[in-house]
């Protein structure tokens, strides 16, 4: 979102579904993919791994409260060791 004009690149759109959601009193669903070919580690196993942990923490501590459902695809067995241990 930083390289958007949408919100001067500060928008968070997680967080307006989730604010929207909770103003509406609907449960909110996430789904993290392990496949983001886009972000520039990708390829990097040590690296990409950094960054998709820092994805799933930021949704399990940020917003996993009003959640029905979250969706973590893991790709690695340390990747779902760890979210196990966030929930």
């Amino acid at each position: 979102m930083a390289a958007s004009p949408w919100r001067g690149g500060a928008g968070d759109v997680v967080a307006d579904l989730a604010a929207a959601a909770r103003a509406e009193g609907i449960g909110l669903g996430l789904y993290l993919s392990p496949w983001d070919r886009h972000e520039p580690v990708y390829g990097d196993t040590i690296a990409y791994n950094e960054h998709y942990l820092g994805q799933m923490t930021e949704l399990l501590t940020r917003f996993a409260d009003g959640c029905f459902m979250i969706v973590i695809e893991a790709f690695a067995a340390e990747v779902l060791n760890f979210a196990m241990q966030m929930m």
